[in-house]
């Protein structure tokens, strides 16, 4: 959600939304899901393996994309900011791979955008599998920002914790337990809801699992709203997210009063 724009015309940041997802390529999985968040609000949307023309990613009415400045190399995830939010924030895109690109969203007025941050950071990735190898190292998608940061995307690891109903090996546990001990120890920690599958299989003998994750910083933590998966569904296997931050903390307790104040 984008609130309305004050009388010196600039847009309030009071809560924003994130929508990632896989659109396996897909153009008809991206019309339906910008159709669907069409009344929504949404600030930004990522997405993963996103349909292409000409090489580049499609265009959405009422959005401004962005994607890996990697010339050469099919474009693997791409970033869509609200024209809202666009022309009065400034970004800085860059990709440390052709699977993951980084945003980073200022204020044009200099304004704090979360709290008393002047920036915030939104990590999209796909981590593909190429010959049971992930492309993304856990490094390039957590990183030791001092300011507030979230990584959304197709990760592609399994935990017991996650999955706890699916046949692993030692080595898939040990992978995936490296890229949220790395996670861990960056300060992120994942905020999906348990028990939520975000990958339904199109064979029905495979089992739902959880690939596509939503991790925020120690920073962004009490900033995160919600975590909802409400988006009816894309044809997709992949599963929309959407997560709620607001650029106040949320939740925090009020101060106690002073009872001995009160009569």
């Amino acid at each position: 959600m984008i609130e309305s724009q004050n009388s010196d015309g600039h847009a309030p940041l009071h809560c924003f939304s994130i929508v990632p997802h896989n659109c396996r390529g897909s153009n008809l999985v991206f019309l339906t899901l910008f159709s669907l968040i069409r009344n929504r609000n949404v600030s930004f949307v990522c997405l993963q393996d996103p349909p292409l023309f000409q090489g580049s990613p499609l265009r959405a009415p009422g959005f401004q994309c962005y994607v890996s400045n990697i010339f050469g190399c099919k474009k693997r995830v791409a970033t869509y900011v609200n024209l809202l939010l666009a022309k009065d924030f400034n970004y800085l895109c860059f990709s440390p791979t052709i699977d993951v690109l980084r945003l980073v969203l200022s204020r044009n007025d200099g304004r704090p955008v979360l709290g008393g941050f002047d920036s915030f950071s939104l990590i999209n990735t796909y981590n593909r599998q190429v010959d049971g190898v992930n492309t993304d190292k856990a490094a390039d998608l957590f990183t030791d920002d001092f300011h507030p940061s979230l990584v959304v995307g197709d990760i592609n690891v399994h935990t017991l914790n996650t999955a706890p109903a699916r046949n692993m090996s030692s080595a898939e546990c040990q992978k995936g337990e490296q890229y949220f001990r790395v996670a861990g120890l960056r300060g992120f920690a994942r905020i999906n809801e348990p028990g939520v599958y975000t990958w339904t299989p199109d064979n029905i003998n495979d089992r739902p699992s959880v690939i596509n994750y939503t991790l925020a910083n120690r920073q962004l933590a009490d900033f995160v709203k919600t975590w909802k998966t409400n988006i009816p569904h894309t044809g997709s296997d992949h599963t929309a997210i959407v997560t709620s931050i607001t650029s106040t903390p949320y939740g925090t307790a009020r101060p106690s009063p002073n009872w001995g104040k009160i009569t």
